[in-house]
């Protein structure tokens, strides 16, 4: 394995933890002055926000578009990448 791929692949994975820890992590709230400990409004505070940008950052692309461009042609591989 190339030194670059290694690096792009811990990337990824921390990217993925941190989504994780995003999921589980207590938040302070202004309006109720309380540490909001629940998962379901952790949860949802959390899909309103960062989620998003959070889970195309950590998608590992590289490596789809590899393993779809094995045998497929480029349209195949847009298509992919637009999922």
């Amino acid at each position: 394995w190339d030194w670059r791929v290694v690096v792009n692949l811990i990337a990824d994975i921390v990217f993925m933890m941190e989504i994780f820890l995003n999921f589980n992590t207590a938040y302070y709230s202004e309006e109720a002055m309380i540490l909001v400990r629940e998962h379901r409004l952790i949860a949802a505070r959390y899909m309103k926000g960062w989620f998003y940008i959070d889970i195309c950052s950590s998608l590992p692309l590289e490596h789809i578009m590899c393993a779809v461009g094995a045998g497929a042609s480029n349209s195949a591989l847009l298509r992919a990448v637009k999922i």
